[in-house]
């Protein structure tokens, strides 16, 4: 599948599926209060973040 960057990092594939059954993912760069914690791939479902696998 490659590799996929988002704001100059390397993520991971994002999951077959989400939980709640949503397979389509985005790339996001995630915050937690404020705080960069780097890429991560949100469900286009439910919202959900993963990091990938």
């Amino acid at each position: 599948m490659g590799e996929f960057y988002v704001d100059g990092y390397v993520l991971k594939r994002p999951p077959d599926a989400c939980g709640c059954g949503e397979s389509v993912f985005r790339p996001v760069h995630e915050y937690h209060g404020g705080d960069s914690v780097g890429p991560a791939w949100e469900c286009t479902g439910c919202g959900g973040i993963y990091d990938g696998i």
